[in-house]
């Protein structure tokens, strides 16, 4: 641990004085990343986790533009499989992707209220390239608190033939943040790989750590994760320890992508 914060950020202390402690803190530009040790409750497994299903069933050859090789992984959203819908205090949540590499250049992101009302909808260039992508969300109307959100992505392997495309689903419910939690600032909020290599400074870095610490000790999966993101470019042995906790062990290793940049919408 960082001696600048060893008597300071500890896991005996409460994550709020630690926040606070990092706030007034002060950083030297050449001072390493606190590690917090990123972990995430474990719970029961659900079976209802999100799938990739392929429209108008399972096929072979030209209906399948994802690799299928043997030992690499399948399509699939970072969300732990025994969260059937998890929590975000985000009204803008980016949801995390595995793509194995791909033959379809297209895909799709759609978000959908309770009502089954679709209040986003984004085209996606893809990357042959498998990897870790995120796709932020961006609805048109505020979200409402615990209100349940469904959430599909798409992936076109052939524009003249939609019977062959591939979707994953799934949801995440919206609430309000816990006065426990401490809020997320505006700086951290921006994701370091579209904006300046400024923005990830040891300063942020820790802070976003120390946060994401928090948000996962309370069970807020998608915000925790985006945290450890924001934060991966100086610490990506967090982001690694955070997907190792969850089962993730074939994806930890994985780089984030640069990928999938959204598209007009439609």
């Amino acid at each position: 641990m960082n001696k600048l914060f060893g008597n300071t950020v500890t896991a005996s202390l409460s994550l709020g004085i630690a926040v606070l402690s990092l706030w007034g803190g002060a950083l030297s530009a050449s001072a390493l990343p606190t590690l917090v040790s990123l972990k995430f409750p474990q719970a029961p497994e659900n079976t209802s986790a999100p799938r990739a299903t392929v429209g108008g069933g399972v096929r072979s050859g030209g209906g399948q533009c994802l690799s299928t090789e043997m030992n690499t992984p399948a399509l699939q959203a970072l969300i732990p499989p025994f969260l059937i819908s998890p929590k975000t205090t985000s009204q803008t949540p980016t949801l995390y992707f595995y793509f194995p590499d791909n033959q379809g250049q297209t895909g799709e992101i759609s978000l959908e209220n309770i009502l089954g009302e679709i209040i986003y909808q984004k085209r996606l260039s893809l990357d042959s390239q498998g990897g870790i992508v995120s796709v932020t969300l961006l609805p048109n109307t505020p979200l409402d608190p615990n209100d349940i959100y469904n959430w599909k992505l798409r992936v076109m392997c052939n524009p003249d033939e939609p019977s062959q495309d591939i979707f994953l689903k799934g949801s995440f419910e919206y609430v309000d943040r816990p006065a426990a939690l401490p809020a997320i600032p505006e700086k951290l909020v921006i994701r370091p790989r579209e904006s300046s290599p400024s923005t990830v400074t040891p300063e942020t870095t820790e802070m976003a750590l120390a946060i994401a610490k928090a948000y996962a000790e309370q069970g807020f999966w998608l915000d925790s994760l985006n945290l450890v993101s924001f934060a991966y470019p100086s610490a990506p042995q967090e982001w690694s320890e955070l997907l190792n906790s969850v089962g993730f062990e074939a994806l930890a290793e994985v780089p984030l992508s640069n990928c999938c940049q959204s598209q007009s919408s439609q």
